[in-house]
């Protein structure tokens, strides 16, 4: 009785003409390629042979092997059997994974793709060379192919499996359909190499697609329409309890949608699914500027000086704080410090005095600067969704680095001051195991590569030195009232202004 080989038998890539040697003495059935499609033969192989090389137009994809004893009358019974079971399994198998085989090898220099060129590269095999362009080392087609029809499953689908409704009256599919011609000009400018396109667009064949959950609004435009009704929620309509709305209240909205009351719910939960949250211990050094007239600074350069405004002069609404809610603006460079405070105070004096304070405690923030680079659509773990939510965090952060006029900051910064007031005080509540956070660092708006923050800590919280406090209030809110930045002394500078 024929037995078959399966795919866990082959090495690299399972469809490869490099199979397994089998066992000296054992015959093997060989199915027919290309122009030999339908044909089949047996050979007894020897122990130093390879059986894709004994017969250039025969490619041992499945392979039916028994003893040679029981071969040597080759009943057609056994081939003709053999072989339709072959041929039925890989037609199934084909139609099932939405591309064909094919016989052709691709390098990894014909693609400009990191997963895809890590995916040939990872399945070279030894000896073979680009069909396209005849460098050496070269994977099967059929590795790129699959690749590339996995990326494009994040996004598009077979119009069957995505359950589309098909009425012949009316056209066929009821929702907008895609030529594989139209997906390849979307996503086809990664295959450079010369005639890999239209063997790879040959390989998936002539069909129809449509956009994978038709029926739902893709994540990142669920999050940029949740985040636009957020905005002029707050801005507009209801600033201090709009999470008390009801998602019912939206009740116009799709499948995927996100109500702007659970915006900022799904906020937290990219926070830490994307590892945003970092950890700075006691003794980490941040800095902080203030520009003045003359080489002297007024008041000296005191932690209360140099350090977050005083309530009574906290009267101002800043990016992430209103007005009355004094926080330390600072950053994590000197020069980005100086930068920040030249952009947002121009013309208020021809000096510059910086200080670092250093932490008392352990502080965990919310760094907006380390989001993840937008990664291949052809990612099999992190395109689609993983994908949209990425780019989603990076139109966010561009959104709050957006400037703003003197005369409507009042308003144009309360959405980011909603958002790091959520931050501060309830992000640890709505994500278990998330610690109380004290500040969010953001990409300078001044300094290009810049990164500034702003931490939860009041100017009687900026010291001179540990245990000489100010008289301290209690705090409503997370921030330890342990917590505080203690001034540098031999860090304070002052220079001219350029």
């Amino acid at each position: 009785m024929a037995a078959v080989w399966s795919r866990e038998d082959f090495v690299g890539n399972p469809w490869s003409r490099k199979h397994r040697k089998p066992a000296a003495g054992v015959c093997v059935t060989f199915v027919g390629r290309g122009e030999h499609l339908g044909t089949t033969t047996s050979q007894k192989v020897r122990g130093d042979q390879d059986g894709a090389d004994l017969f250039p137009v025969y490619e041992a994809r499945r392979v039916a092997t028994t003893e040679c004893a029981e071969m040597r009358e080759d009943p057609a019974w056994v081939r003709d059997d053999c072989f339709m079971g072959l041929a039925k399994r890989m037609w199934m198998e084909q139609e099932a994974q939405g591309w064909s085989y094919s016989d052709k090898y691709v390098c990894a220099g014909c693609v400009d793709d990191e997963v895809l060129q890590a995916a040939v590269a990872g399945a070279v095999e030894d000896g073979e060379k680009c069909s396209f362009c005849g460098a050496a080392g070269a994977a099967s087609l059929d590795v790129l192919t699959e690749a590339f029809v996995v990326g494009i499953g994040h996004y598009y689908g077979d119009p069957d499996a995505e359950l589309v409704p098909w009425e012949s009256r009316e056209g066929g599919y009821q929702v907008a359909t895609y030529s594989t011609g139209e997906l390849m000009m979307d996503f086809g400018d990664v295959l450079t190499g010369p005639g890999v396109l239209d063997a790879v667009e040959e390989a998936i064949g002539d069909r129809d697609w449509v956009e994978a959950l038709w029926m739902e609004s893709k994540r990142d435009a669920a999050l940029e329409s949740a985040w636009d009704r957020f905005r002029h929620a707050v801005m507009h309509e209801t600033r201090f309890i709009y999470w008390l709305a009801d998602g019912d209240d939206e009740s116009w909205l799709g499948a995927g949608d996100i109500p702007a009351s659970r915006f900022l719910h799904h906020f937290a939960q990219m926070v830490v699914d994307h590892d945003l949250i970092v950890e700075f211990a006691p003794g980490e050094a941040f800095h902080r500027a203030q520009i003045h007239s003359g080489p002297a600074i007024d008041g000296g350069a005191t932690a209360y000086r140099l350090g977050t405004a005083p309530y009574e002069l906290s009267m101002r609404p800043n990016r992430m704080n209103p007005a009355g809610i004094p926080m330390f603006y600072g950053a994590l460079e000197p020069e980005t410090a100086i930068a920040e405070v030249s952009a947002h105070t121009p013309g208020s004096g021809d000096h510059v005095t910086v200080g670092t304070f250093v932490a008392s405690e352990r502080i965990d923030v919310v760094d907006l600067t380390r989001l993840p680079v937008l990664p291949s659509v052809f990612d099999p773990e992190r395109g689609g969704d993983v994908r949209r939510e990425i780019q989603f965090m990076h139109s966010f952060v561009k959104e709050l680095q957006r400037p703003s006029g003197e005369l409507t900051a009042a308003v144009d910064y309360v959405p980011t001051q909603v958002v790091t007031e959520f931050i501060l005080r309830a992000l640890h509540r709505v994500v278990e195991g998330v610690r109380q956070l004290s500040g969010v660092i953001y990409p300078s708006v001044a300094l290009v590569g810049g990164r500034a923050l702003v931490l939860d800590v009041d100017n009687s919280r900026c010291v001179d030195e540990l245990g000489k406090d100010p008289e301290v209030a209690p705090r409503f809110g997370p921030t330890p009232d342990r917590l505080r930045l203690v001034l540098a002394k031999d860090s304070v500078k002052t220079r001219p202004l350029r």
